[in-house]
């Protein structure tokens, strides 16, 4: 299966006062935010899953949520990181439950890998990919699914430097590890 990868801008207009228009029953609001933030929620939930068809569901509950969590949302300027922090939960909640329904790990399915043909490149892959932290490896995904880094510092809410400098060592770490090994 191959993965195109998506190209994603983060889009201006995204601010509290669409958010508390979603929360008194806006639709027309919500429609807005779902057009400008669908791309970048289902990067997240596939940087997450790895999996394409669990993204799509993700996304879907992602946006469930935000119709029942608007309500909540506190104004303090940083919509996008609330949604990503959706997105990242849903996304953990359900490698959580899969984990404990299905241990199988199949690289022919992994998303990850889909641009790679060869078997031994993508156990190779593989094993670079998983000296990455967390975090790390999802700047390295969202940057490789399309992002831009002061896109990907937005939406998690950390310097620009901190994010350039994190994905520069998870590539330094990464290509040391290959020489090694």
């Amino acid at each position: 299966m191959k993965v195109k990868l998506i190209n994603i801008s983060i889009n201006s207009g995204i601010n509290d006062s669409l958010i508390n228009k979603v929360s008194i029953g806006n639709k027309k609001a919500f429609d807005e935010l779902y057009e400008k933030t669908k791309k970048i929620v289902f990067s997240i939930a596939l940087s997450i899953t790895k999996s394409p068809s669990d993204a799509e569901d993700i996304t879907q509950e992602v946006y469930i949520k935000i119709l029942e969590k608007s309500e909540s949302y506190k104004n303090n300027g940083k919509p996008l990181a609330w949604i990503y922090a959706i997105a990242r939960n849903q996304s953990i909640s359900l490698i959580r439950k899969n984990k404990k329904t299905d241990e199988v790990d199949r690289l022919e399915d992994d998303v990850r890998f889909s641009c790679v043909d060869k078997e031994i490149d993508k156990l190779i892959l593989k094993s670079a990919l998983e000296i990455l932290s967390e975090e790390e490896l999802q700047i390295v995904m969202l940057h490789n699914s399309g992002l831009k880094h002061k896109e990907i510092a937005k939406m998690l809410d950390i310097q620009l430097s901190t994010i350039l400098s994190k994905y520069n060592r998870s590539l330094i770490k990464m290509r040391k590890f290959l020489e090694y090994n």
